[in-house]
């Protein structure tokens, strides 16, 4: 019997049988090439889920607690489990799907779990085939390396200890020899280990391109964008987004650095500066980590009924885990276990503004995730496509905007100036790292160095280069390296720059109407993945991202955000 209340720390972990779960796969592709009817079709779905849930859970137990302590060999040895045998569990389940989708009574599925639901089929048997078990199982082992490189990073600066997180806050630092140090210590790191970061990354595109080329495809980018499950656009309509972008939100880009540049009045700004955005320091919550999720409960219980209930369970369940520690990996993310539908947070706190920023990032996946589990009946569309995810997340983080002062007291100008800035030029960094994928995946033999070399020209393009300083490995182009999405999830992070056109477009409905705002933003969340990206804006009424005249808006209004307020002294 399925637990639905726990707490994660008592979460116990099973390893699967990987022969027992092959066999009834196997049975189950029998009983659909059998089956006679669409209501036994579906009992046929209903069990497999349930499988698949059941690996799922298991798969995400063991990366979680592995991304908490990347030393804990118990925990590091089932990744590698899971790296070794979902590759074929992933290709024999596509099997399944295969057979699903040339089943007679298709029509049927497709009124009880809507139309999207079989296009996802359809886009998951390009992409996996018992041809490439071998080159996936690689693709992981790498991604796993890299990971766990990272984990491993440490410091001694200024008498303490410290990890890629905990080192965060020093690099922006008020006092300039400090953070310029610190920039300095974190991308040695990446200098010390460059050789390892590069053949990573080379052998990676290398395995991605032979894939491609296996499954039949010209190269990795159409094959990188099914992956992706992206059903309703293509690389050409990225490819103009992009083109807009460098057209109409570039020059205000640059505006707002030389702006900065003039309020910090330094005379030769280098890289280490860009992290800081006033001369009397970065806006600070104002808390330890137990007192911000304080804060976040009272925010949540005033913001609907909705996120409160579903926050008091993060809290009661233990499904966050927050704090930078020795050993834990960096960064931040959402996944959830599937078994019992419930979501996990993962984050490091650095006692910078990020804290406030990644806990209500990563809780508008958590909400998503917790309100469609509810709502939508296939696990396959309780998650969405990754464009839309990031709505979700990234329009959390703008509707609680209102909430910002009992995080951040006497520096909430500072924070939401900092947080449309830094949403902003988050639309230039996803094209800079976008264009430089596809050119990467369009020319699988570049060398690292031409790779490096091709970073710069692209970066310099864009506007978003910057006086190195002499840290070689910036000067010469890596400092991509430091993206863990290019890693694991290439063709991911433009997805970043469509989800924040449209969590501005509710940042600005929320200030002419809260109510229809957070409306729409529950309805979006229930919804979950079951239907494709632009489908579902079209559904809530929000603009398409694709369209130039929505970016036009977009640049407009927070220009005219910006300009209420008056940081010029700060």
């Amino acid at each position: 019997m399925i637990q639905t209340n726990f707490s994660f720390l008592d979460l116990q972990y099973e390893k699967p049988d990987v022969e027992i779960l092959k066999t009834a796969i196997n049975n189950l592709i029998f009983e659909l090439k059998n089956s006679e009817n669409s209501n036994q079709i579906i009992e046929i779905i209903d069990t497999f889920n349930a499988l698949s849930n059941n690996f799922q859970t298991m798969h995400a137990l063991s990366q979680v607690r592995n991304s908490l302590d990347t030393n804990d060999i118990f925990y590091t040895n089932e990744v590698q489990f899971f790296n070794e045998n979902s590759p074929e569990i992933e290709a024999l389940s596509t099997l399944f799907i295969k057979e699903l989708v040339i089943v007679p009574f298709l029509e049927d599925l497709s009124e009880k779990y809507g139309k999207h639901y079989i296009e996802l089929l359809k886009v998951k048997v390009k992409t996996i085939d018992s041809i490439i078990i071998d080159l996936l199982k690689k693709e992981n082992a790498l991604t796993f390396e890299y990971n766990q490189l990272l984990g491993k990073a440490k410091f001694d600066f200024m008498g303490m200890t410290h990890n890629l997180s905990s080192l965060v806050p020093l690099m922006s630092s008020l006092d300039r020899t400090i953070r310029k140090d610190a920039n300095k210590m974190y991308w040695s790191f990446y200098e010390a280990n460059l050789d390892q970061f590069r053949g990573i990354y080379d052998q990676l595109v290398a395995l991605r391109h032979e894939m491609a080329i296996k499954m039949g495809y010209q190269n990795f980018i159409q094959m990188g964008y099914d992956r992706m499950e992206r059903t309703d656009y293509t690389y050409k309509e990225i490819q103009e987004f992009r083109k807009n972008i460098l057209e109409l939100a570039v020059p205000l880009f640059k505006k707002l650095k030389k702006d900065q540049e003039e309020r910090l009045g330094l005379c030769d700004y280098k890289y280490y500066d860009a992290n800081i955005q006033f001369k009397t320091g970065n806006p600070l919550p104002k808390g330890d980590v137990e007192t911000l999720v304080g804060v976040a409960k009272e925010m949540y219980a005033e913001l609907d009924n909705n996120t409160s209930e579903f926050f008091n369970m993060m809290i009661d369940e233990k499904l966050m885990d927050l704090d930078t520690r020795s050993g834990k990996q960096p960064g931040g993310y959402c996944t959830s276990f599937n078994n019992y539908k419930k979501p996990f947070i993962f984050a490091n706190f650095n006692k910078t503004a990020h804290d406030v920023v990644v806990l209500t990032h990563e809780a508008g996946h958590a909400f998503q995730y917790y309100m469609s589990a509810q709502n939508v009946v296939s696990p396959t569309l309780q998650w969405s496509t990754a464009e839309l995810a990031e709505v979700h997340s990234m329009s959390m983080e703008s509707l609680t905007l209102p909430w910002m002062e009992n995080f951040f007291k006497e520096d909430t100008v500072k924070f939401k100036y900092d947080h449309a800035v830094s949403a902003f030029s988050l639309l230039i960094r996803c094209c800079v790292l976008d264009e430089f994928q596809e050119e990467v995946y369009s020319n699988p033999t570049l060398t690292p160095q031409k790779r490096e070399d091709l970073y710069k020209v692209i970066s310099k393009k864009y506007g978003s280069d910057a006086d190195y300083d002499g840290v070689l490995i910036l000067e010469n182009g890596g400092a991509w390296y430091r993206v863990m999405h290019l890693f694991f999830g290439p063709f991911y992070y433009i997805d970043y720059a469509l989800a924040q056109i449209c969590a501005f477009q509710f940042q600005k409905l929320s200030e002419d109407n809260k109510e229809l705002a957070l409306e729409k933003y529950v309805d979006l969340c229930k919804m979950g993945g079951s239907d494709n990206f632009t489908n579902t804006l079209q559904k809530i009424n929000l603009n398409n991202p694709f369209k130039s005249n929505t970016l036009k808006d977009i640049v407009s209004y927070v220009e005219k955000y910006l300009n209420q307020f008056d940081v010029k002294n700060l």
